[in-house]
């Protein structure tokens, strides 16, 4: 399952919140080719990285096919 995420009082956390079989959890956020991170979404993603979440920017059509493979191995 992939929800749109928002937390209204939280800016700069991932677009999506990828569930998956057996509590695997995934923080996606959704860029076109060219965009860029914003300052909250860097700190969003380090911090996420610090709790050893899973977490991932995407930037292409490619990007989310490489994601959905690794997620499903």
């Amino acid at each position: 399952m992939a929800y749109k995420f928002v937390s209204p009082s939280n800016r700069g956390v991932a677009d999506r919140l990828v569930v998956l079989p057996q509590g695997v959890v995934w923080f996606v956020e959704v860029k076109k080719d060219g965009g860029r991170l914003s300052t909250l979404q860097n700190i969003f993603i380090a911090e996420m990285q610090r709790l050893q979440q899973n977490v991932r920017v995407v930037w292409s059509k490619e990007d989310v096919d490489q994601l959905i493979k690794e997620m499903t191995e």
